[in-house]
């Protein structure tokens, strides 16, 4: 069983947003969290949307709040991090709602692909992970620089 509070996000999943912009997020991705715990959506510039758990969303917050005053670069970065944002939670049915604003950064419409991506999952539009999903000739090469 996982730690309380932590999951591995992992598979593909397709589902549809009803007509209140809200997708159902698999059950294997909820089963540790609670209705109120927040989630953070941030959109990517590749046209996705990461959501990232609570825990995740907190060593955020700490490192957000860690960067000196003066750091005027770094506090615009992280301004402009968090005001293209938003937080999300679980209804009952364990479904979140996404934004206007995020549909349109994805390019979303009806459909929508949600990745589990580890720590994280990700939504993409499925023409986007159309495109990215093929595996890439050097992805091993990739992983390796990782040290995965």
């Amino acid at each position: 069983m996982a730690n309380a509070g932590t999951t591995t996000y992992s598979g593909e999943f397709r589902p549809t947003l009803d007509d209140k912009n809200r997708v159902t997020i698999p059950s294997a991705w909820r089963y540790v969290h609670s209705e109120n715990d927040e989630f953070l959506a941030i959109p990517q510039t590749d046209g996705s949307i990461n959501i990232l758990p609570p825990d995740a969303t907190a060593r955020i917050r700490e490192k957000a709040a860690a960067i000196p005053i003066s750091s005027v670069q770094g506090r615009q970065v992280m301004t402009r991090l968090f005001a293209s944002s938003r937080t999300v939670t679980f209804d009952k049915q364990g479904r979140i709602a996404i934004s206007d604003a995020h549909r349109a950064h994805a390019k979303i419409d009806k459909e929508v692909v949600l990745v589990g991506s580890g720590d994280r999952f990700v939504i993409y539009s499925p023409e986007l992970w159309e495109q990215i999903s093929k595996p890439q000739d050097d992805d091993n090469d990739i992983l390796a620089r990782l040290g995965i």
